[in-house]
Parts: structure tokens; sequence; C-alpha cells
């Protein structure tokens, strides 16, 4: 007993001491710091990182358990935790703290030294893209690894799965494309998971973001873990999950995050297994189907995820039992119901724990019912884009615990009730685009203490409080666009100092209310009518940094206040009334400002030199206001000006979410709102004020300038030569100035130049070309240069220079001449008085001209008054009359006077601009309207009247125009007039130049209404007539107007084409034609020979017949008009050859029979070119005559050929080298016909030529450069559809500058061709299918500044495509099948056809896209990998015709915007993973045509609204989810289909009989779904199935395609598929027997009954379907033997009978005898034959054993056995008698000699006759 109460102390000492240990007491005895080697393991690790701020600056003592990061065990010293993770919140901006403090480098295996490691933790740093390290598995006591988005990435190791202790487990990888994140992750991937299993402690799993695609066994593996808790596989590419588990084991388990993966199924019944599980997120999926009720068994469920899934169906009653479920999240799926039969599900338990019910765009409808105020503990409330509608229940008042309310897009309506006052947690009220009204008081908020985002907008609400209102809270959004809140503005604003944002309607003044503790940043009040003054304290808000306040009516100056804004990125205050100078304080204090606009306002003064300090700023518009002085010098010293290519501005990410900030720009002529691209644009205008002196040199060093503008000053001197070196710039206007001297010419190395504008200076000498300069024609941008010459000008410069010797002679005046003139006189006055007096009256008449005498003759303009009261009658909108004030009109714009009389005798009031068809341009804006007041009769002396190129909106030419009688020249064309012409312009007897020419094109934007003609008598008393212009003018009810225009005597020119004249007369009794020289009938209905009195206008120079009906043979008698010049009969069905009278044709220079039917070989044509024509005719247009042979010689004997149109007919052979005689020739058009062999070098030759088109022939060989060695003048070039290759020297230098290039299907790759680069003012490229493998090149997007169409289809060409909006020209743009990638760029707004079909584009469609392409006709994105949802926006597309998104990976429901204001005809959704219904709204389309929704997951059934799509041709929705029966109106409202496909659905029911009313239907498809019934004998009428050979496509101009099963196969088939008659009714249940009348479709292709259950036999008449090619039959019942009549279908290619009850020989002979496949046959016991291996007499004797009934095998023993004394007698019955009787023997054996004699004889002399034929023949 002692010696145990001894050991009791020693115990309890023991104890002691362990406690001391603990609490670290006695832990000095115990370690003594770090273990060296693991130190030296640190430092080591340490030696391979990258620590740019010197984080591990710790890593130096020796301790190294206080080390930065660094953890050791209290007991024994070793490192157990190393945490190195970055201590600052991951960034994506560059200036974050993150990007400092990251670690990089290498992960050296040192790191194994720390042998007792526990937790290590490496996240958020950058590894560079390094894989994880296969060491990272020998940490074999590691429990906790963490590294998440520490830039690894690679192949997942499988060594991790040595990990057996590891508990936390984080490889979670950030993989958002973000273009500004510093740290550029690699991505992880994962192969064989089975490694995970092995982690057999593991808890915690975060594999978000590691790709999954080729990943397996992973779900196997994780459910091998038995302590899992968490599971985290986000955006991992996961593909398909298994529906179902062996064995669920999941015990543990209670968070499973699947979200954003592409898992396409029903929903994996092992989820309802998972008895734990407490959190499930499957949003983000392709999930199908409804929600499964099971869900309703996870009774610890507290959070619920499915958002935007395609499951459908209503919400499950047994979630009433989910007594724990907190968070329900639901949006996007299709629920479709009311939600008042929501109740039963939110009746049970559930009420008492839901916290956040999401139910937003899931089709909910009705009114908000009472059940959803009983969910007591909601906190987040969210109905928003549904179809709710009613009041909002005074009961949501209950809803004490509300902290989000979220009802916009909804049509709720009738008041807000105050109760919504008494949620107290309210943070966010979001009650936006619905139909409320009413007031809202102080009562609607008197609780909402919390309250942070309020969004009203786009309702009828009023908002009404007391002036002093206090708020109750604190806003950080408000949103109440729309709503009445004035007219003061709403002081209770000023309280609110936390808002970030604001949209709201426009009110009075700003308020001057701000205060230092608000933190708005942006502050956007643009484009009101807000007044006053800007206040003091707006920039007490330290924390703004834009501030919007143009376009409104601010005045005042800029208040000093404003330099307290430091934090100021963007300052907007143009378009005001703001005066005084602008502030010195600006550069001073604003250090941060990148964009300053003060544009158009009434500052004054000198601009300050210290604005130069803003070294950010990159945009400076100080232009339209009245600063003077000169441009300081620094302003060269704006850094940010002179960087290309700037990163983002920094407010384009100041405020957290997706704000955005717009601005209007003025550049490039133009104004428009600019949001992202605005921080890339560096911009610099000073235009309309009044600066002088030269401009500073310094402005060159601006060197990343985009637009620079000094337009409207008074700038002097030169242009300076450096302007060269501004290489980024796109816009330069120097206009209005007082610049002198040359156009430096290195202006032409500005290659991004867009915009040029040097009009109205004192330049001079020649305007320098070459390089961008080439692609300015338009010579407004040089007018007002008098000294300037050369191109676009028409001033040549010989010319010019003359002028401007003139202009500088020194003040030399005209009485130096009349002195001259004096001196004469006097000189010869001793010798003849008369002389002299002669002489005097001469000096006279030069006074006169000189303007000295005419004051004595004239006294100003007579008839002012007049044209005053004409003016007043006129509309002007850009005042082109102002100089229309004064005494003297006649220095009136327009207005000439007679220099004797002074009276008005020319008023020109024409249009100055040309004529345009669009909106924007001058003409519109210069157009003259109104009314046209017979106050002009007021000028009797009137001669000249011009009031073409106008829009009088319609009205008539008024009766008072045929009182001019002096008028000469009368011009109304295209001056918006219409109606009846006067017939009192008949008493215009002087008049010498009439026209009336109208121009009818409906695009044109002056609306122009139509001329007529009655009785056209009236024409022939304008005696002196000699040019009438009545093109257009209605001649249809036109009677008498060949015979008054035969009877006008000095007629010279008529023109009378477009003017519907039906007939002509054949003769005339007297032509008076004396003086006609041009003729024009053309583009009439004139339907008869030609009339014969043509060939007795002896002096007709010109004659164009063209586009009428003339019928027979070309008169002979054409060649009696020996004055002919042109001949056109063009386009008429006249035949026959030419004439050969033309021969003697020797003024002949134009000859055009284009589209006549000629049929001759060209050889046959050489006498009618053989005389004296061939040494005149210039242009030959023989195109499309069906001429035939190959190119005769006599054509290269026309010396003077210019013009050579031989296209489209059948000339063969090659192209002779002797083309190269023709050495005017300028336009050669041997396209569409058969040419073959090489082009001969001999084409360089042709030193004019400017058109080469030869496309679409059979040409070969290479073109090298002596093919183009002197064609310098070669503009347009068309090589396409020929054999060709072009190889030239990679620098080989083109002499010529195309303007258009057409060489598709011409090889010209692999490498992209470099010469193109030089062809600068190229306006269509089509370089399609050119075998051109090659990366495309930046300067091609340059290049194609100035195109219209380019196609570079059909190659391999990769890499990305930058944004286009810079194309302004183009509107056709094809880079189909291609390898190019990358996001979708922007493309140019005037792009009206755009196809990137088969590419690698990926990404989103972004809703930016299709706002910007308003006039796009087609666009095709098909077969990209394009993701996401189809935005919206696309409905906004107002003229689209054809839109093809098919072969995407596009998600979400269709765009349900569709209107009838639409003209789409054709739509392909097909190949997506689109979900949801289809909408009511799409045919709503009333255009639409073709509708391609096939391989989508679609559900529900067909819609009711589809049968508005009356003109439907094609119904694509094969393969989706489709339930229901095929509807009955089908049949009677889609009259026009023709192809219907709803294969592979899950459609039930009798297929329709009126389905047959389809008169039109050549295409049924309705396999694969669950149809019962029979067959309609209807079918029968279908009656395009009876025609062999069918049109093409209503589309014509887009390749549609659909696929198609047929013959075994499935593959889609586009211009074929309109040749196609095939009827499939394949895998359904129908029965019965298969109609006799389908034999009726003889036009049938393909007929498909298989997989049903048919009985009876096969249909003998099926031989009726001669054009069948595929016929398949197969599992069915059909029955009896194979109708012989099926050797009758000669076109079978395809046919299956297999697996029926068919029995019999099969049938052999004509095509059946190719199918030698036994397969198509088996399953078919009774049948035998070839190729079966069962011969037909084996067969019928099992057929007889198993049709005997009971027989047995005795019956076969009895057959046997008396068969063999059968076989007895009858041998001996007949070979006995022979040889008994003699007589018979010898008889029979005679018989037998002379049959072989006979047959003998009959082959003898039948072979003799054979060998006679074969010898005659050979000789």
């Amino acid at each position: 007993m002692a010696t145990d109460d001894v050991y009791i102390p020693f115990f309890l000492s023991a104890f002691i001491c362990i406690q001391l240990i603990t609490p670290n007491i006695c832990d000095g005895a115990l370690t003594s710091g770090c273990i060296p080697a693991e130190r030296s393991a640190l430092l080591e690790f340490k030696r391979g990182l990258k620590d740019p701020t010197n984080r591990l600056s710790s890593w130096m003592s020796e301790d190294c358990c206080k080390w930065e990061g660094v953890t050791c065990s209290n007991h024994t010293g070793h490192v157990v935790k190393l945490d190195l993770h970055n201590p600052h919140p991951f960034s994506d901006f560059g200036d974050e703290p993150h990007n400092n403090w990251i670690l990089g480098g290498e992960l050296r295996p040192s790191l194994l030294g720390l042998k007792h490691l526990k937790y290590l933790d490496l996240s958020t740093n950058d590894f560079g893209g390094i894989n994880i390290p296969e060491f990272m598995g020998s940490f074999h006591q590691l429990q906790y690894l963490n590294l998440s988005r520490a830039g690894l990435g690679g192949l997942l190791p499988h060594l991790l799965g040595n990990l057996s202790n590891l508990q936390y487990l984080d490889l979670s990888n950030d993989l958002v494309p973000n273009s500004l994140s510093v740290v550029k992750f690699n991505e992880f991937s994962i192969g064989d998971a089975l490694w995970i299993s092995h982690l057999s402690s593991l808890k915690h799993l975060n594999l978000n973001s590691v790709n999954f695609q080729n990943g397996t066994h992973w779900l196997e593996a994780l459910n091998m873990l038995p302590s899992i808790v968490e599971i985290y596989l986000s955006e991992c590419a996961i593909g398909r999950v298994p529906l179902s588990l062996p064995h669920v084991n999941f015990t543990s388990l209670s968070v499973l995050d699947l979200s954003e993966n592409f898992i396409n199924s029903t929903m994996p019944s092992w989820l309802s297994n998972i008895s734990g599980l407490e959190h499930l997120d499957l949003n983000g999926n392709f999930l199908q189907g409804n929600i499964p009720p099971t869900f309703g068994n996870l009774a610890s469920l507290e959070e619920l995820n499915l958002a935007y899934n395609s499951l459908q169906g209503g919400i499950p009653t047994s979630f009433k039992n989910l007594c724990k479920l907190q968070n329900l999240i639901l949006p996007g799926i299709n629920i479709n119901q009311d939600l008042l039969e929501l109740d039963e599900i939110f009746s049970g338990c559930i009420k008492m724990s839901l916290e956040i019910l999401d139910l937003s765009y899931t089709n909910i409808s009705g009114q908000l019912p009472e059940w959803l105020f009983q969910l007591r503990k909601l906190k987040s409330l969210q109905l928003s884009q549904n179809l709710i509608s009613g009041p909002i229940p005074v009961s949501l008042g209950q809803l004490a615990s509300l902290q989000e309310l979220s009802l916009d897009q909804n049509q709720l309506n009738e008041t807000i009730p105050e109760t919504m006052g008494s949620l107290s947690q309210l943070v966010s009220m979001e009650l936006e685009l619905n139909f409320l009204e009413g007031v809202m008081s102080e009562a609607h908020f008197a609780n909402l203490t919390k309250l942070k985002h309020l969004y009203l907008s786009s309702n009828s609400l009023t908002l009404k409080v007391k002036t002093d209102w206090l708020p109750p809270f604190r806003l950080e959004s408000l949103r109440i666009g729309s709503c009445i809140l004035g007219p003061e503005f709403p002081t209770w604003l000023q309280s609110q100092i936390n808002i970030s944002e604001i949209d709201m309607p426009n009110a009075g003044e700003l308020p001057n209310c701000w205060n230092n503790s608000s933190r708005i940043e942006v502050m956007d009040f643009s484009s009101n009518n807000i007044s006053g003054v800007i206040p003091e304290s707006i920039c007490s808000i330290a924390t703004l940094q834009s501030l919007h306040l143009s376009n409104n009516s601010l005045s005042g100056e800029l208040p000093l206040s404003l330099k307290d804004c430091k934090e100021l990125l963007l300052l907007d205050a143009g378009h005001n009334g703001l005066k005084g100078e602008i502030p010195a304080w600006i550069g001073e204090s604003l250090t941060h400002l990148e964009f300053l606009n003060l544009r158009s306002n009434m500052l004054a003064g000198h601009i300050p030199p210290n604005l130069s300090r803003l070294s950010a700023l990159q945009m400076l518009d100080l232009a339209n206001n009245e600063l003077s002085g000169t441009i300081p010098r620094s302003f060269g010293n704006f850094t940010a000006m002179t960087v290309i290519g700037r990163f983002p501005s920094l407010m384009a990410y100041a405020i957290e979410g997706s704000y955005k900030e717009q601005m209007l720009v003025t550049t490039k002529g133009n104004t428009i709102d600019y949001d992202k691209l605005l921080s890339l644009m560096n911009i610099f205008d000073l235009s309309d004020n009044n600066l002088s002196g030269g401009v500073p040199e310094e402005l060159t060093n601006l060197s990343g300038l985009f637009s620079l503008n000094l337009s409207g000053n008074h700038f002097t001197g030169e242009i300076t030569e450096n302007i060269s070196k501004l290489q980024q710039l796109e816009s330069l206007d120097l206009s209005r100035n007082n610049f002198s001297g040359t156009i430096p010419s290195n202006l032409i190395a500005l290659t991004s130049l867009a915009f040029l504008n040097l009009s109205y200076n004192n330049l001079s000498g020649e305007i320098p070309r070459g390089n961008q300069l080439l692609t300015f024609n338009d010579p407004s941008i040089y007018i007002g240069n008098p000294g300037l010459c050369g191109l676009p000008l028409n001033q040549s410069c010989n010319v010019s220079e003359t002028a401007r010797g003139q202009s500088n002679v020194d003040d030399r005046d005209e009485n130096e001449m009349i002195w001259f003139y004096m001196s004469i006189a006097l000189g010869f006055v001793v010798d003849n008085v008369y002389v002299l007096f002669i002489l005097l009256a001469f000096v006279c008449i030069q006074l006169i001209k000189s303007n000295v005498c005419d004051g004595a003759l004239t006294s100003g303009c007579i008839p002012a008054p007049a044209l005053l009261e004409f003016k007043r009658g006129l509309k002007d909108p850009t005042n082109r009359l102002s100089s229309w004030v004064g005494e003297d009109c006649c220095k009136w714009e327009g207005v000439t006077c007679s220099n004797h009389t002074g009276h008005v005798v020319k008023l020109d009031l024409q249009n100055p601009h040309p004529f345009s068809d669009f909106g924007d341009e001058p003409y519109n804006n210069w157009t003259l309207g109104g009314e046209l007041r017979p106050s002009l009769l007021g000028l009797k002396h009137l001669k000249y009247l011009d009031l073409s190129m106008n829009d009088f909106g319609g009205i008539n030419i008024p009766e008072f125009m045929g009182s001019f009688h002096q008028l000469q020249y009368l011009n109304l064309s295209r001056a918006g007039l219409g109606g009846l012409l006067p017939h009192q312009l008949g008493n215009l007897s002087n008049l010498q130049y009439l026209d009336l020419y109208n121009d009818l094109d409906p695009s044109f934007v002056v609306p122009v209404l139509e001329f007529s003609i009655g009785d056209a008598l009236w024409i022939s008393h304008l005696s002196s007539l000699k040019h009438l212009n009545l093109k257009n003018v209605n001649f249809q009810n036109g009677t008498h107007w060949l015979e008054a225009l035969n009877m006008l005597p000095s007629i010279v020119e008529i023109y009378l084409s477009l003017c519907e004249i039906p007939t002509v007369p054949l003769s005339l009794p007297h032509v008076n034609f004396t003086s006609l020289s041009v003729l024009d009938l053309s583009y009439n209905f004139i339907n008869s020979t030609i009339p014969f009195w043509l060939f007795n206008i002896s002096g007709l120079e010109h004659l164009d017949l063209s586009e009428n009906f003339f019928q027979g043979n070309i008169p002979p008698a054409f060649g009696n008009l020996a004055s002919l010049k042109g001949l056109n009969l063009a386009y008429n069905p006249l035949q026959g050859g030419i004439p050969t009278s033309f021969k003697n044709l020797c003024k002949l220079q134009n000859l055009i029979l284009a589209g006549i039917n000629i049929s001759k070989d060209l050889l046959g044509l050489d006498e009618s070119f053989s005389g004296c024509v061939k040494m005149s005719l210039e242009v030959l247009g023989l195109s499309g005559t069906n001429i035939s042979g190959q190119l005769p010689e006599w054509l290269f004997q026309l010396k003077k050929l210019k013009s050579l149109q031989l296209e489209q007919n059948l000339i063969s052979g090659p192209i002779p080298v002797s083309i190269g005689q023709l050495a005017s020739l300028q336009e050669l058009f041997l396209g569409q016909n058969q040419l073959n062999e090489t082009i001969p070098e001999s084409v360089g030759w042709l030193s004019q030529l400017v058109s080469l088109d030869l496309d679409h022939n059979n040409l070969e060989g290479v073109m090298s450069e002596a093919h183009f060695g002197n064609l310098t003048e070669l503009k347009y070039l068309y090589l396409s559809s020929n054999s060709l290759t072009l190889k030239v020297q990679r620098n080989w230098l083109p002499p010529f500058q195309l303007e258009s290039l057409r060489m598709d299907s011409c090889r010209q790759g692999p490498e992209f061709p470099a010469w193109l680069q030089s062809q600068i003012n190229i306006s269509e490229i089509v370089m399609s299918n050119a075998s051109i493998i090659d990366a495309m090149p930046d300067w091609f997007w340059s290049l194609i500044s100035t195109a219209a169409y380019v196609s570079v289809s059909g190659n391999q060409i990769s890499g990305h495509v930058p944004n286009l909006l810079h194309l302004n020209n183009l509107y056709e743009l094809d880079l189909s099948s291609n390898y190019l990638e990358g996001p979708l760029p922007y493309f140019p707004p005037g792009l009206e056809f755009l196809h990137l079909s088969n590419n690698s584009f990926s990404g989103t469609i972004s809703l930016a896209i299709f706002m910007n392409m308003t006039n796009l006709i087609e666009l095709s994105f098909s077969e990209n990998n394009l993701r996401g949802e189809i935005p919206f926006s696309i409905c906004k597309l107002s003229v689209l015709q054809v839109l093809d998104l098919s072969k995407n990976m596009l998600s979400g429901e269709l765009p349900s915007c569709w209107n009838d204001s639409s003209p789409i005809e054709l739509i392909d959704f097909s190949s997506n993973n689109i979900s949801g219904v289809i909408p009511e709204s799409i045919c709503s389309i009333v255009s639409l045509q073709s509708l391609h929704l096939s391989n989508n997951s679609l559900s529900g059934e067909l819609p009711l609204s589809l049968k508005d799509c009356t003109e439907l041709v094609l119904l694509d929705a094969g393969y989706n989810d489709l339930k229901g029966e095929i509807p009955t109106w089908i049949g009677e409202s889609l009259t026009s289909l023709r192809f219907l496909n709803l294969r592979s659905n899950m459609l039930v029911g009798d297929i329709p009989p009126n389905l047959s009313r389809l008169s039109a239907l050549q295409f049924l498809d309705l396999a694969g779904n669950e149809l019962s019934g029979t067959i309609p004998r209807s079918f029968g009428n279908f009656t395009a199935m009876k025609v062999i050979g069918k049109f093409s496509s209503r589309i014509t101009y887009y390749k549609e395609q659909m696929v198609i099963t047929t013959k075994g196969n499935t593959r889609a088939y586009d211009e074929s598929l309109w040749l196609m008659n095939i009827l499939d009714l394949s895998d359904n249940n129908l029965f019965g027997r298969v109609p006799e009348e389908l034999t009726t479709l003889s036009g049938l292709f393909s007929l498909n009954l298989s997989g049903n259950h048919f009985t009876g036999e096969i249909i003998e008449n099926i031989s009726k379907l001669q054009q069948l090619e595929s016929l398949d039959l197969s599992r069915n019942n059909f029955s009896g033997t194979i109708p012989s009549s099926l050797a009758a279908l000669t076109s079978l290619a395809h046919l299956n009978l297999s697996y029926n009850n068919l029995s019999g020989e099969i049938p052999l002979g004509n095509q059946l005898l190719t199918f030698d496949d036994p397969s198509i046959y088996i399953g078919n016991p009774g049948l035998c034959g070839f190729p079966l291996n069962q011969s037909c007499k084996d067969n019928e004797t099992a057929q007889g054993q198993s049709n005997a009934d009971d027989r047995d095998e005795n019956e076969m023993i009895w057959f046997y056995t008396s068969m063999a004394p059968g076989f007895v007698v009858g041998f001996w019955t007949v070979w006995g008698t022979l040889i008994l009787n003699k007589n018979w023997n010898l008889y029979y054996f005679r018989f037998i000699d002379n049959m072989l004699d006979q047959v003998y004889v009959f082959t003898v002399l039948n072979m003799s006759r054979i060998r006679k034929r074969c010898c005659s023949q050979q000789g």
C-alpha cells in the first residue's frame, strides 16, 4: 500500500507537467525554434519564387517559425502550416493591391523537406500557368490544400490521390475572359478521376472551373468518399451525368453544386436519395422534363437552385413538406401557371421556413395571391419578368422580414398601397416597367429606413411629398424615369448623400444641396431642359468621377468650386449657354481629367496654356465658342494623346455593376453617342472659334490623335509638313481658315485617314494623290481654294496656273483696255473720220461690257416684289435664299438679270447638291418646298427657269407655267411635282429645252408622284423645241403624242424612256423628223415589229429601243441610216442574224444587241463586220445572244474597239494571242462562256484596259506578272469560277489600282496575297475558295476601309476579327467557312449582308451587336461556338429577311418579341440547346416562309398562333420534345407548306386526314413519334408528290439547309432539298393496311413506313412509284409474297423489307438484282431465294411441314415408300413399251433424229449469216 502511495505523487507531477506544457509554460524545455533542415527547405523554396513587393522579407531570421505565413508545431517545432495566399482580395484591375502582392516563379520540390506539413495555401497568386507539381502528392500528413486561382493549369496530377489525410481540397480556377485580368489563368482539366476515391478523409472539395470534358469515373470516385460533406463542380463543362447509381454512398454530403455546366438530360434520380443534402445547386444547365416530386423527400434541404434549365411544368406539391427549405430559386423555368394554382405547394410547413422565393421569368400569371403574404419569414420575393397583373394587395405589408421586392416587368396596375411603407427591413424595391399609377406620398416610405435601391421607372406614378420632407432612407440608386416629380426639383434628394446612380425625368434647376457625405461617382443630367447655373455644392461630392451636364440651358461661368472635384475623370458641359473664360485652375486642379467637353457655349478669351498639365487628357473639345488668340505651344505635351491604343478608361470600371456611360462626340462630320468606344478615342477639337496665327508644330507630337478639327478659325501659314507623324489620324478638318501654300505631299502617309476637309482656304498647287488620298473623290473637300488644281477638281493644273497668273497681275483694271482702244482711235483719226466714229462706238461697247456705261442703261432690279412674294410661298429649311434681301434682286442667289434692261431673265433654284437616297445627305437639307405662287408671272422677261431637284410635295405643275411667253428653258425634273401635265405648257412657243423627267424609284427620300399625259397635241405647239425629256412620264392614256412630235420642226432630241408606252404606229403618213438626232424609246411595253418610219429619219445618230417587246428579225433597212452612231436594240425578243447591211454603217460607234436570240457561230458574222463599220465601231455588245464557236480573227480587226461584250454565250476554245492587237480596248467581257486552255500573256498588252471579265469559264493554268504587265488602267478584274492559279513574286507591286476584284475559286494561296495591300481604292473583294491557308494580316482590315463588298469565304484563314465599326461603306461581308475565332466583333452600322458561318467564333451574341446593325437584311452565324441566349434586340432588325443562328451552343428560350413589321422570310435556330416553348409571337411575322427549329429541346405543343404563318413554305421542328396531337389547322391554314418535319418528338393521336389539303406539300416527315391510327386514304391527294422535278426555294439568294433522313442515312441537304418528294411515317404506332391511294404519288422519291404495325400484303401497284429511290417497309407485320412488280422500280437504290411476315421467293430482275445484302430481307422466316442462303425448294418442304396440322414422321415414311413403286411403274410404262414394240421404237428415235437435224441446220445457217454481216462491216 505504501508503494502505491509513492506512485501517486509521481503521476500527479507528470500530469501537472503535461498541463504546463500545453499552455507553453514548459515549452522552452521541449523545443528550440525552427528546425534547420526545414528552414533550409523554405529558403530554397523562396529562391524559386518571384516576390515583387518583398512579402517574404521576414524570411531571413534564424527562427523560421516567426516568418510570414509559416506556423510551427508548439510541441515539435516542425513546420505544420504554410499560408502564402495573397492577403488582398482578388481584383481585375491593374492598379489594385492584388496585383502588387502576387507571388510567382516556380514551385521547387525542396518543399518536401516539410515532412510534417498539414496546411498549404498558395491561392490567388500567379505562377504563370505551370502545372501542379507531382510532388504535391507526397505530403502524406497534409489535411488542407488550397491552390485556387494561383495561375496554375494543366491536367490535375493523379498523384494527389496519395493525400489520404486530406480533408480540404480547393483547386477552383477563375476562367473569366477579362482582358484586364493581370493573372492569366491557364485551364485545369481532369482525366480519369478515380484517384479522387483515394482521398478517404476528404470533406470539402472545390473543383469549380476545372474542365471535365474528358473526365471519366468522376461520379463513381466521389460516391466512394465516406466523409465528403461539400462538393463544388460549377462551370466544369460537364456534359452528362448518369441518371442512376447502383448504390448512393453520399451519406455525409451536405452541399452539391453542379451549376453552369452542359448537363443535358432529365433530372438524375440518385439526387433524391441523398437524404442529408442541405444545399443543391443545378442552375444554368440543360436539364429537361418536370421537376421531380421526389425532391420533396429531401427533408434536410435548405436551398434548392434549379434556375435557367429547360425544365417545365408546375412546382410539385411534395415541396410543401420541405420544412427546412429557406431558399427556392427557380427563375427561367417554364412553370406557366397561375399563381393561385401554387397555393397547395406553399400551404405546408415550407411556409414557416422559406426566406427566398425567386420565380422570375417563369411565365407565371394571375394576380398576387394571399398565400404569398403568409410566408412570414420571407426576405426576398423575386417575381420579375412575368405576366402578373392586377393591383399590389394591401396585405403585402404583412411581410415584416422582407428585404428585397422585385415585381418589375409585369402587368401590375392601379395604385401602390401605403402598407408598402410598413416594410421596415426593405432594402430594394423594384416596381419598374408596369402599369402602376396614382400618387405616392410620404406614407409609402414611412418606415423604409433601410431602403437603398428604389426603382419605379416606366410607370404612371406621381411622387408628391412636402418640400421639407426628409426621407427615412439613404438611397444608393434611384430610377424614377417617367414619374412626375415637378415642377420643382425634388429637394428631398439633397439628403441622399450615398447615392451612386440617378435616373430621373426632366426638372428645372440643378439642386444646390450636395455635401461631402455623398458617394456619387457618376452624375448624368445631360439632354434635359435644365437651366440656371452649375451649383457650387456639386463638388462637395468628393467621389465624383463623371459629370454630364451637356445639352441643357445652363448659364453663368464654370464655378470655382469645380476645382474641388479632384477625382473628376470626365467633365461634359457642352451645348449650354456658359460664358466667361476657360479657368486656368482646370489645368492645375483637375489632374485626373481624361475627357473635357465645353463645346457650343459662349466662352471667350484665350485658351489657358496650363491645360497641357492634364497628362491624362485624351479628349479636348472647345469647339463653337468665341475663343481667341493662338493655340498654346504647350499643347504638344498632352501625354495621353501620344499613346496608341489606350486601356479602357478607369471610369468604365469606377462603379460596381454594369452602368454603361455615354457621351455625345462630334468627329468625322457626325455627332453620335459613344459608350464603350469612348475611352479608346483621342480627340482634339478647337473648331468654330476666333483663333488665329499659325498652328504650332508641337501638335504633331500627339501621335495617338484620332481626330483633329481646327476648322472655322483664322489660322494662317502653311499646313505643317510634319502632319504625317499623326499616323493614327482618322479625321482631319482644316476647312474655313486662311491656310496658304501647297497641300503637303506627305499627307498621303496618313493611311488611316477616313475624313478630310481642306475647303475654303488659300491653298494652291496640285492636289497630291496616292494611298489614302486616292479614296477622297468628293471635290467639295477642296473647294474654296482658287489656286488648287488636279483631281478630284475639274480644274486641270495647266489651266489653274494660267488663272493664278492672271490673279497675280498687279491691280490692272478695265480702264487700261479703254485707253488702249482710244489710242488706236486717235492714231487713225488723221486718216478717216468715219473710222474714228466706228472706233469710238466700239469703245462705248467695251465700256458697257465693263459696266462703266451700265448706269446709263439700267437702274438695278426691276421686279423685286414678284420674287419676294414667290419666296414667301416657299419652304427654305437651310435658308438658301438668305441673300434675297436688299433692293438689287440681280445680286440674289439664283437670280440673273439682263445687263441691258435690268429685267430678270434667269431664275435657277436647282438644288446645288447631288441627288441622294439617304436621309442625312445634303440633298435633303437643301431642298426647297412649299407652293409655287403665281407672283412669278411678274417676271415677264423670264427666259430660263430651273426648279429641279427640290420637293414640292407632289403638287401639280401650275397652269400659269404656260404664261411665260419668252421662256426658252424649263426644267422641272425631280422636283417633287406630279399629276397630269397641263396643256397650257403648249403656249410656250419660244421654248427650246423642256425637261419633265420624273424619278419614280421608291427608295428615294423625296416622295415623287407620277407625271401623266393625256391628249398630247399641245406638244405640237412648241414650235421652237429642240430638247424634250419626258422620261418616266406615264403615257398609258396618252394620245396623239407621236403625231404631235412629228409636227415639231426643230426637234433634235427626244427622251421617252420608262413611259409605259404600249404601242407605236408601224407607219406615218409623212415623217417630219428632219432635225431629229436622238430618239430614246427604251424601257417601254411596245409589242410589235420595228416601225418602218424609223428608217426615214435620215439624220438619226442615236436610237435606243432596248427593253421592249419588238419582234421579228433585225430589219436590214437599218443599214440605210448612214448617220447612225449608236444603235441599242438590247433585250427584245428579236431573233436571227445581224444584217450584212450593217457593214455600210461607216459612222456606227456603238452597237448593242444584248439579249437578242442571234444563235449564230461567230465566224458566220464575218461579213456583217467586213465593211467600213470595222473602222468606226467602238462598242460591240453581243452578250446573252446565244452566239457560239471560237473567237474569230475578224474581231481583232476592229482596231477602234473600246468595249467588247460577249458574256453569257456559248463561245468555246482558247483566247487567241491576237487579242493583244486591240490597243484601244477598255472593256473585255467574256465571262460565262465555255472558253478553255490558258490565258495568253498578250492580255497584258492592253494598256487601256479598265475592265477584264473572264469569270465562269473553263480557263486553266498559271497567271503571272506578265499577264498584267501594261494594265496600268485596270480597275475591274473578274476571274472567278475558273481553274486558274495566280502565281506572282511575294514583293510584286501591280501596275494597277483595282476598284473591284473577283477571284473566287482561283488558287492564290497558301499565303495571303501580299500584293493586295497596294490596292487602296478597292471597293469589292471576292476571294472565296482561293486555297489560302494563312492568318489574316492586320493590314487587310485597313485595306477594306473603302470597300462595299468583301468575301473571303471557303479558305482556311485564321485569327481574330477586330471591331469593324470604321468600315462605313461596307454593305456585305462574307467570312464564312474559315478558321476565324474569338468573340464576335462590332460591325459597321451600314452592313446589309453578314455571313460568318462555319468558323470558330465563341462567346455570347452581344445585345449591342444587333442594335448597331439596323440595315441588316441577311445574317448567318451558323456553325460556330456561340453560347448564351439569343438577345431580344434581334427583333429590332427592322429590315432583316434571313436569320441563321443554327449549329451553335445557344441556350435559353426563343425571344418572344416578334411583330408584324418584321420582313423576315427565313429563321433558322436549329441544332442549338434552346428550350421552352415556340413563342406565340413568331407568326406575327407575316412574311415568314421558312422556320427551322430542329435539334433543340423545345417543349409544349405546336402553338395555335402558327396558323397565322400563312406564307410558311417550310416548317422543321424535328428532334425536340413537342407534345400533344398534330393540329388539324395545319392542313387548313398553312396552305403554302411544302416541307413539314415533326420527326422525333412526342406527338400522339391520329394523323389528321386534312393534311392532304396541303397541295404543295412535297416533304412530310412524322417519324419517331407516338402517333397511332391508320394512314388517311386522302394522303393520295398530295398533288406535289405526284410531280417529277420541282422548282427551287423561294428564298433563292440564301443556301437553305435541312437535315433529312432517307436511304438509311441522315445528312443535311441544301440546294437539292427542293427537288425531293419524301413521305416518312416510320417509328410510330400506326396500324392497318397501307392505303392503295399512296401509289398515286408517282413523284415520290422516298417512302418509309418502317417500325409500325402495318398488316396485309405489299401493294402490287407499288410499281407505279417509278421515281422511288428509297423504300423501307421493315419492322411491320406485312405478309404474303413480295410483289414481282417491285422489279419495275428501276430507280430504287435503297430497300429494306426486314422483320415482317413475308413469304415466298424473292423476285429478281432489273434493279432488284443489285440488292445482294441479305439483311434487307431477314426476319421474314418464309422468304427464300437470292440473296438469302435459304433455297426455295428446301423452303417449300419446310413450309409444307410448318403448315401441316399435327402430322408426324410416319407420314413422310409412307410418302417415300409409295414414291419408289411409283417410279418403277412410270419408268417401265414408257421404256418397256419402246423396248417391246419395235414400231414405236422406230418412230420415236426417227423423231429424235429429225429434231436434231433441224436444230443443226438452223444453227449452221444463222452462224453463216452472222459471219457475212461482220465481214461486210469490217470491209
